[in-house]
C-alpha cells in the first residue's frame, strides 16, 4: 500500500470546506484505491501547539477521520534505525509504523472518534519552544553571521566549534575537498546531531535514550566524539543531512528567521520514506529548488495544486463496526 504523507500545511488546507464526513469518505476511498494517508508526530505535536483551541480541535476531529490509525515513526525512532541498520545510501523498506506513546493515544482516539488529546498545553508548548531557540542559532549559522540575530553572541561561538568538528571528519582529514556550501550543510547536519542525537532535545526521545543506554555512552561530549569517529555517516546522508538541507532552504528563501523552522525540519525527514509527500508551504518549495534531488521532484506535491474530487459513497457499508 502506498504511503502519503500530509504535513501540518497540507491538513489546514485540505480542513477548508470540508467536514469530518468529508473525511471519513475520503479515508475509506483512498484505503480502496490502496492508499494509505498518514501523518506524523510532528504534525500531531505542532497542531496541539495552535493557539486558536477551536481550530485545534476542529483539526484535531478532521485528522482522526481522515488519516490512518497509525502515525509514521516519529523522528527519534527513524534516527536511531537508520544508525542500527548502518546508515545505509539505501536500505530496506521498514515498517512505517510508530511504536511510541503518542501513537498508542493516536490509535485510541481515531477507534472513539469522541474522545480527544488530553495534555499540559505549558508544558508542551514550553518544550516545543526551547526547542525551536535552538534554530534561531541554526539560521544565525546558516546565514554565516551572527549579527543577524541581535543579543544572540553563541551563534559565532557555536558556529567555530561547529567549524573544528567539520575539520575532524575522517573524509575531512583524509583530504576530501569542501566548498563553502559543504561546509554550511555539514556544519548543520552536525549541529542537529549535537542537539538532537546527544543531547536528546527530541520530543519524543525515549529510542535516543535506549540507544546510547545500550552504546553505554551517558556524557554528550563523549557522544558527538563517538559520531565523529564511529557514525561519520550521519552527517552526510541520511535524516539529519535532510534536517540540515531543509533549515538552508528556509534562510537561502528570504533571508528571515521562521519559528515554524523546527516543525518543517521535522517534517522533511519523511520525504525519504513515503511515496507522496504533500504540503501548502513554499518553503519546500525552496527546497525543491535548492535540492533537484528525484526524491523531491517526483514525490513533493502542493496540496493546494491538486483537484480534489468530492466523492459520495456510502460510509456506513464500509466501516468495520
Amino acid at each position: 500500500m502506498d504511503t502519503w504523507y500530509f504535513e501540518t500545511s497540507a491538513i489546514n488546507h485540505m480542513l477548508e470546506g470540508r467536514d469530518t464526513r468529508d473525511a471519513l469518505a475520503t479515508r475509506i476511498l483512498q484505503q480502496n484505491k490502496g492508499r494509505d494517508w498518514r501523518i506524523s508526530p510532528a504534525c500531531l505535536w505542532e497542531i496541539l501547539t495552535t493557539k486558536n483551541d477551536q481550530r485545534k480541535e476542529q483539526l484535531l476531529a478532521f485528522s482522526q477521520n481522515l488519516f490512518s490509525r497509525e502515525i509514521l515513526p516519529s523522528v527519534s525512532e527513524l534516527i536511531v534505525e537508520f544508525v542500527e541498520q548502518g546508515m545505509p545510501l539505501q536500505g530496506p523498506i521498514r515498517s512505517l509504523t510508530s511504536q511510541g506513546m503518542l501513537a498508542k493515544t493516536w490509535r485510541d482516539i481515531v477507534d472513539d472518534r469522541s474522545r480527544t488529546f488530553v495534555y499540559d498545553k505549558t508544558e508542551i508548548r514550553h518544550r516545543i519552544k526551547s526547542i525551536q531557540n535552538l534554530t534561531k542559532v541554526a539560521h544565525g549559522i546558516t546565514r554565516n553571521s551572527s549579527s543577524v540575530l541581535p543579543g544572540m553572541d553563541d551563534v559565532a561561538g557555536m558556529d567555530a566549534m561547529l567549524n573544528s568538528m567539520v575539520n575532524q571528519l575522517p573524509f575531512v582529514l583524509a583530504g576530501e575537498p569542501l566548498t563553502n556550501d559543504d561546509r554550511h550543510t555539514y556544519k548543520l547536519s552536525i549541529f542537529f546531531i549535537l542537539h538532537l542525537f546527544c543531547s536528546e532535545l527530541e520530543i519524543e526521545n525515549h529510542p535516543i535514550q535506549n540507544y546510547w543506554g545500550k552504546v553505554g555512552i551517558d556524557s554528550i561530549e563523549d557522544r558527538i566524539v563517538y559520531v565523529i569517529e564511529h557514525l561519520t555517516g550521519l552527517v552526510h546522508r541520511g535524516p539529519f543531512l535532510m534536517m540540515a538541507l531543509m533549515s538552508k532552504a528556509q534562510s537561502n528563501s528570504n533571508g528571515k528567521y521562521s519559528r515554524g523552522v523546527w516543525f518543517d525540519c521535522m517534517h522533511s525527514v519523511y520525504l525519504s520514506y513515503v511515496s507522496a509527500f504533500f504540503t501548502t508551504d513554499a518553503h519546500f518549495n525552496s527546497l525543491q529548488k535548492d535540492v533537484p534531488h528525484p526524491v523531491l521532484t517526483k514525490r513533493l506535491i502542493r496540496a493546494d495544486q491538486v483537484s480534489w474530487d468530492r466523492v459520495e459513497i456510502d460510509i456506513a457499508s464500509n466501516l468495520k463496526i
